[in-house]
Formats: C-alpha cells, structure tokens, sequence
C-alpha cells in the first residue's frame, strides 16, 4: 500500500550496526548536514575512518557534498548530508476529526503535509481508505512506488 525508493544496502547502514558507514549515516541522519571534522566529534571516529566511509558513501550515492561553509581564514569547509533520494518516510495522524499524512525524505525536508477533514464519529474502513487514497495521490505525483 505505502510508497518507499531504498537504495540497495541502506537500511543495513541504519541498523544496530557499529561499522563506521553505518554510524556516518546515523549521525547525518540526526544532524542533516556536517562537515567531516563535526562527524569525527559526533561519530567518535578517527579522521581517516571517517575520510574513507564519506568516499564510500558518497560513491554508493549514499552521501553527497552539498555546501560549504566558511569559517573565517582560511579553506572553506565542505559540508556533507544523506541523498535526499534514498527514501521517503509518511506519517499519519487520526485526530478526532481530522486525518493528517505527513511525507518526508531521509533529510527531513518535508515533502508534503496534507489535514483531511473526516466526520468526528468516522468508521475505522472510512480512514483506511482515505490514508490510503491520500497516499497513493502523494506518492504517485511524486514517481513513487
């Protein structure tokens, strides 16, 4: 019924896994963007470990370098983030008289925020269907399965 793109091996990169990949993507996934110098400090990695993984990450479209930020003197500091195409994540709220269907993607840019009105006394098969006709609208505008 939902709608998910996943690029291959990146749900084992969000899993309980301690490798140093998998703590990047957890730490992107928190943070949204950082530069390598802010993953050591938050990942607890050497620099070299860290340099590796990004070059990994970035080759398997996992990561991409999307700006830089300038900190006074000095080379201006690449900034690193998660591929905003790797998947979408809804979320769907039953309100009292309101039915709510949030999609964002793994930056936590929010793709679409849609309330539906639905009667305070609704049947259980009246929100399936509307989360599920509200669903399948989003996620077919957008090219998703």
């Amino acid at each position: 019924m939902g709608c998910m793109t996943v690029m291959p091996d990146f749900h084992s990169l969000t899993a309980a896994s301690e490798t140093p990949p998998a703590r990047l993507v957890r730490a992107l996934a928190l943070k949204g963007e950082a530069s390598a110098t802010e993953l050591v400090s938050e990942t607890g990695l050497s620099r070299s470990a860290v340099s590796t993984s990004l070059s990994e990450l970035r080759a398997s479209g996992v990561v991409q370098d999307v700006d830089t930020r300038q900190a006074g003197m000095g080379r201006p500091t690449l900034l690193h983030a998660l591929n905003p195409g790797l998947g979408v994540c809804g979320g769907v709220l039953l309100g009292l008289d309101e039915i709510r269907i949030s999609l964002c993607d793994v930056t936590h840019t929010v793709l679409t925020d849609e309330s539906m009105p639905i009667t305070r006394d609704y049947a259980p098969q009246d929100a399936v269907e509307t989360v599920k006709s509200a669903l399948e609208r989003h996620c077919d505008s957008r090219g998703l399965k």
